[in-house]
This record gives structure tokens, sequence and C-alpha cells, in this order.
């Protein structure tokens, strides 16, 4: 059993992580880090891209944990639906701009360091018990 400075902790390194996974990613994406072959970027983006998600997907349970400990007095199916609800809001808000005509992908290169970034800046001001 993890206490809630640990669990903040994990969350927070794995969101810096990821934000760093993926403005390395970007920079690879938009040429600026060259690769000798193609295939080699090919490998360094499929690896980026698999290494970031990963972090961030595994950030998901521990951030449900620690708000359920944090909101202890409410029930914890009442904190994971919230929580659900508004994780699929943001991902049908995220997968509603690929069907945007004429928008292209230029625009990832951006917002995933950022998104990653604005994680870890909304999970900095939670308090715990220490």
């Amino acid at each position: 059993h993890m206490s809630n400075k640990n669990l903040k902790l994990t969350v927070g390194i794995l969101f810096l992580i990821a934000t760093f996974v993926f403005f390395f990613l970007s920079l690879v994406s938009m040429g600026i880090i060259h690769s000798q072959t193609v295939v080699k970027a090919h490998i360094s983006i499929l690896f980026l891209t698999v290494t970031g998600y990963s972090l961030i997907i595994s950030s998901l349970p521990l951030t449900l944990k620690l708000a359920m400990n944090i909101l202890s007095p409410a029930s914890e199916i009442t904190v994971a639906c919230w929580l659900n609800f508004w994780f699929n809001i943001v991902s049908i808000l995220f997968l509603s701009m690929f069907s945007i005509s004429g928008i292209g992908s230029t625009w990832l290169n951006y917002i995933l360091p950022v998104s990653s970034g604005l994680g870890l800046l909304l999970i900095l001001p939670v308090q715990v018990d220490i």
C-alpha cells in the first residue's frame, strides 16, 4: 500500500518523463533531431510514441487511487465514475480533432508535450497527508 505522498510523487515522475519523451518525439517529428536513415527515424518515432503513451497510461490507475484516497468520504464508485467521465470527454475532444478536414497532424507536435506537462502542473498543487 503506497502512501498518498508516494502516489503523488510517482504520478508526477511519470508525467515528467512523459513530457520529456513527447518533447523529444516532437523534435524528431519536426526534423530538428535528425536520424541517419528513414528507418531509424521511424523506429525512433515508434519507440518514443509507445514509451510516452505507456507512461501516461500507467499513471491512470495511480491517479485514480490517489483521488480515491484524497476524497475518501466519497464512495470509490462515485470518484471512479467522475474521473472516467472526464477522461472520456477529453478523449472524445482529442479524437474529434482528427475529423476536422485540413487540420493535419502538426498540432500533435505541440499538444502531446503540453498536455503531459499540464498533467504534471495539475498534480503538483494537490495537498496530500504525509
